[in-house]
């Protein structure tokens, strides 16, 4: 499936769950920053779902990403088509865990979900904290189209295999490679919370009539 499908898949299903919230739900685009056209979703009065769905050079992913938090409500949902973005870094570095370098401490089952971030990722990670990074799966031979989400934690570099008497890197965090966990994976009607889409529940939709009040 081409870059364009799959975008147009993420818009398409994104907005058909959104639509069972009862709010009104609208598709848009915009060139929020130059050279790029940007895909959103406007929910209700005060809610926009923005679609991280092609790379963004630079920092033109802050500027669209500052214009999604002028909202009282937003949330970012992530293309996870595996090529641009959710990249798997098991192939490029499994030799540093099989050989026991920098990535020793990490088992076979932990290098397959070890993730490469690309810059866009790295963002909003870090603007996300602790919280977890939601994305769009597209329908796929092996998988379901569906929303799914994690909860990351960066990878860390031990040098301890490098002899004393050589140089030897201080351990550390890697800034691109984070390995997933606690994965939640849901198929079912979504709801725009302050800063983030949920399921559509009884339970959620109580917490969102509470947090109104």
């Amino acid at each position: 499936m081409t870059s364009k499908q799959h975008k147009k898949e993420m818009l398409d299903y994104l907005v058909s769950k959104l639509e069972g919230s009862g709010e009104t739900v609208v598709p848009a685009h915009k060139k929020i920053v130059s050279g790029i056209t940007t895909n959103y979703i406007r929910v209700g009065d005060n809610g926009l779902v923005l679609l991280l769905d092609q790379i963004y050079p630079g920092d033109k992913f802050e500027i669209a990403y500052a214009g999604a938090r002028k909202f009282d409500r937003q949330a970012v949902v992530v293309l996870k088509d595996g090529k641009t973005f959710f990249r798997n870094a098991a192939e490029d570095n499994t030799f540093k865990q099989k050989y026991e370098l920098s990535l020793k401490n990490y088992s076979t089952e932990e290098m397959h979900r070890m993730i490469m971030f690309r810059p866009e990722e790295i963002y909003l990670a870090s603007e996300l904290g602790k919280s977890r990074i939601q994305y769009f799966q597209p329908a796929s031979e092996r998988l379901d189209r569906m929303s799914v989400s994690f909860h990351f934690e960066p990878v860390e570099f031990d040098y301890s295999h490098i002899p004393s008497y050589q140089f030897q890197p201080a351990n550390s965090e890697s800034v691109r490679l984070h390995i997933w966990s606690n994965k939640l994976e849901w198929n079912g009607n979504l709801l725009l919370e302050k800063r983030r889409l949920l399921a559509d529940t009884p339970e959620n939709r109580a917490k969102l009539v509470d947090s109104s009040d």
